[in-house]
């Protein structure tokens, strides 16, 4: 799935729900999706939602065919009316390696959010800027060329690596004790 560059810079909630919708409408490019349908998948109240949706229809990545009355729903389209699936939308141009790597740096940041509750958000961003580390002019993130790869599971090392450093860098600095080698002795003092 192609993301258009136009949305990268937003929050993952509008980039969230452009996906949630683009993998709706699938390739008809057109689907109809409810304010509360989409608040609730994304934890929003319903002016927020039509905020989003609005931001979403100014960049021109999704258009309104406007609404069924008899349901209430809005009909979304991917393509505005009166083009043709070849031409006349982002997503359809061929992307480039380096748009292409932008996605999946993106979808794998999507990932870790469900992580979010569970560990400090400082930790979040340094794993995430270590895995999607890529060499100059490389295609690969850090991450991809491991052969295996559960974010759960090196969340759960990266945290306890964490904590024993802190620990470590803790109790060097609290012991204070310097050995004199021309005494041959240890005296408490300060190490720094």
């Amino acid at each position: 799935m192609t993301i258009p560059d136009e949305i990268l810079d937003l929050d993952l909630v509008k980039i969230g729900m452009y996906i949630y919708i683009k993998r709706k409408c699938g390739k008809a490019g057109v689907c109809d999706v409810s304010m509360r349908e989409l608040g609730e998948r994304f934890g929003l109240t319903r002016p927020t939602t039509s905020r989003y949706l609005t931001e979403l229809y100014n960049l021109k990545v999704l258009y309104s065919n406007g609404h069924q009355t008899d349901t209430k729903r809005t009909l979304i389209a991917l393509k505005p009316n009166g083009l043709d699936s070849v031409s006349g939308h982002q997503a359809d141009i061929k992307r480039t390696p380096e748009q292409e790597l932008k996605d999946r740096k993106l979808a794998f940041g999507m990932q870790l959010k469900p992580f979010s509750e569970m560990y400090p958000r400082p930790m979040l961003v340094e794993f995430y800027d270590y895995w999607t580390e890529v060499k100059e002019g490389g295609r690969k993130m850090r991450f991809e060329k491991e052969k295996t790869f559960e974010i759960a599971k090196r969340l759960t090392r990266w945290k306890r690596n964490d904590d024993e450093r802190k620990l470590s860098r803790k109790t060097s600095q609290d012991i204070g004790m310097v050995y004199h080698k021309e005494k041959d002795e240890f005296k408490n003092e300060e190490t720094w």
